[in-house]
């Protein structure tokens, strides 16, 4: 056998597992239930825990203390694969990872509380808040090519349920996430792809500015209690000066969204494009003081208002689709108000009932364009499913 390797049995307790095996870095377990009761530190870089079974709903650690999170990983090159994590008291993280680079948690199962994060990649840990934090985000001084991948997760705290924060390079892909939302934090050439999010007591997806080169794609978000897919301002570490931040926002999938869709605060340059929206209690898409965002090409419908643009410059809605469906009659599609100016409303397509006017522009909102729209009372079957159908497989 690989001197490296170490086959490990249920039902033993975990916590001195490099003290025991100071060589080994790869750790098989086998089907059943492990235990441990304080922190399991991760710090030796090249480590790996493998499910042996490739299953992660046959290996089960379990956090027995409850004043004590689950595992915490401070070292590069880390992989965690087949292995569910149980740490479900209040305030205590199921998994962190800081300073922390290359490392792939993937085909696991995490099961958290309702008090604090699941799953924390918190960035690099030596920073402290305020302006160093902004400095280390300006500078690219991010964690660096971490990946989270196709892991299931359970939680009901309606904060940051899954954290990717201050990463660079980052993927978190195909995971399916029950409960919460993925909060991704000041990060750069991120991916956030192909996740499936249901019930969130808060968002569906929310990022934090500034973030940049972010592509929020194929996902698929049913039943928030708040908006599907939120940009704000993060409030941590002081004031900064906002900038076009590149970030794509396309082929997602949002059903049901108690307030909007897809919500932005302060944003520059985004693209919106090809989404589906289905079902929002207030607005579609939500604008308010942003700039250059550029929705194209979505189709929207069972909603109040489809845009809404608040404050709010420069920005383009063409190629879209908005479907009013009975019963649920819409208001308005696009509606421009307070100070919006140099607006342009092109080309879209509205089919089926609007109680009130389709475009309104408040009469303090200056050269706003909208012209060469579509509008027919009528809508086919088809239409109809094939809005309701998600986007992405």
């Amino acid at each position: 056998m690989d001197p490296n390797t170490i086959i490990l049995t249920p039902e033993t307790t975990i916590d001195d597992l490099f003290d025991t095996y100071p060589d080994a870095t790869i750790f098989n377990f086998q089907p059943g239930n492990y235990y441990i009761n304080r922190v399991l530190h991760i710090t030796k870089p090249n480590i790996r825990f493998i499910g042996t079974t490739s299953n992660a709903k046959d290996v089960h650690i379990f956090q027995n203390n409850s004043t004590m999170d689950g595992i915490s990983i401070n070292a590069d090159n880390i992989i965690i694969r087949y292995i569910s994590l149980h740490v479900p008291f209040d305030d205590k993280v199921a998994l962190t990872v800081a300073g922390s680079n290359n490392t792939k948690i993937a085909n696991n199962y995490f099961y958290g509380n309702a008090t604090t994060f699941t799953v924390y990649y918190a960035g690099p840990k030596d920073l402290v808040a305020g302006k160093p934090t902004l400095d280390a985000y300006f500078n690219s001084l991010l964690d660096d090519k971490n990946i989270f991948k196709k892991n299931v997760i359970y939680s009901k705290w309606a904060g940051d349920n899954v954290s990717f924060s201050l990463q660079k390079n980052g993927i978190m892909t195909c995971n399916l996430i029950r409960g919460g939302k993925i909060a991704v934090y000041m990060c750069k050439d991120t991916y956030v792809t192909h996740n499936t999010i249901y019930d969130s007591s808060s968002n569906g997806v929310h990022l934090s500015l500034p973030s940049e080169h972010v592509h929020i794609n194929c996902n698929k978000i049913y039943e928030c209690t708040q908006s599907g897919i939120k940009f704000s301002n993060q409030l941590e570490h002081g004031s900064f000066q906002k900038y076009p931040y590149n970030i794509y926002i396309m082929n997602n999938y949002i059903y049901d969204s108690k307030i909007n869709a897809i919500e932005l605060n302060d944003a520059i340059k985004i693209t919106i494009n090809c989404n589906k929206l289905i079902s929002c209690d207030q607005y579609g898409i939500y604008l308010l003081n942003c700039e250059k965002i550029n929705i194209i090409d979505n189709k929207i419908c069972y909603f109040d208002v489809s845009v809404w643009i608040e404050q709010s410059s420069s920005n383009l809605m063409v190629d879209n689709l908005f479907m009013s469906i009975y019963p649920d009659d819409s208001h308005n599609v696009v509606k421009i108000t307070n100070a919006s100016n140099d607006n342009i409303v092109l080309k879209n397509s509205v089919k089926g009932k609007i109680i009130y006017d389709l475009y309104p522009v408040s009469s303090d909102c200056l050269n706003n364009l909208v012209t060469l729209n579509n509008f027919d009372p009528y809508y086919t079957y088809d239409e109809e499913i094939d809005i309701m159908s998600p986007s992405c497989n």
